[in-house]
């Protein structure tokens, strides 16, 4: 079930995850304006003020890629601050924190979209291991691996179907990214192989077994 894994992640590190594709956060930043771009990035929990001090300072041509804007306007930050235009450097130094910011999440969208991996957590019965399987930009399965020789069934199972190919999914790879990074004790992490697998899964068995 896909809540048991949501259940481990629940209020990790969430809140600042963009929750669409990178694709569709530069089309916000393209719209015709920079309120168009404010009503967009609120849907990225980047709130309206960000997204609308991003996107003014972008030219047309630095929209594919936003990052390539921040050594011209640090440049440009020098210049008022050695003309002394303070009020302007610190319009301008307000714009480019919230461009940074845009450039941290794209950045980080780019990572996760490249997670492969077997996620292993105790199962909700005890004596079972549930192995969630990262590939593809998604959770391509999740199966429950018993103890003894059908555990090796399942996880053929689910490398078949990492293998496949599927539709992007940010929100779950963002959830997942977001315990990775800090993950519990219980979780346990292996790589897209039958055997790394296997042998993650025994070192959780004792967990799963419960008192």
């Amino acid at each position: 079930e896909r809540c048991l894994l949501r259940t481990w992640i629940a209020e990790r590190d969430l809140r600042d995850g963009l929750r669409f594709g990178q694709a569709a956060l530069r089309d916000q930043l393209a719209a015709d304006s920079a309120e168009e771009v404010g009503a967009g990035f609120r849907r990225f929990d980047l709130g309206g003020r960000t997204a609308q001090l991003a996107a003014r300072v972008l030219y047309p041509d630095e929209l594919a890629q936003p990052a390539s804007a921040l050594p011209r306007l640090q440049r440009r930050l020098r210049e008022l601050a050695r003309a002394r235009r303070f009020e302007d450097a610190g319009r301008l130094r307000d714009r480019v924190a919230a461009l940074e910011r845009v450039c941290r999440e794209l950045k980080r969208l780019e990572r996760v979209r490249g997670l492969a991996c077997c996620v292993l957590v105790p199962a909700g019965d005890p004596g079972f291991v549930k192995a969630f399987f990262v590939a593809g930009g998604r959770v391509a399965a999740e199966r429950t691996l018993p103890p003894g020789g059908g555990a090796a069934l399942e996880v053929e199972a689910g490398l078949a179907a990492a293998r496949r190919a599927g539709e992007l999914d940010l929100d779950e790879l963002l959830l997942v990214d977001s315990f990775l990074r800090r993950p519990p004790p219980e979780l346990r992490i292996a790589p897209l192989g039958r055997e790394a697998i296997l042998r993650t899964a025994a070192l959780l068995y004792p967990l799963a077994s419960g008192p």
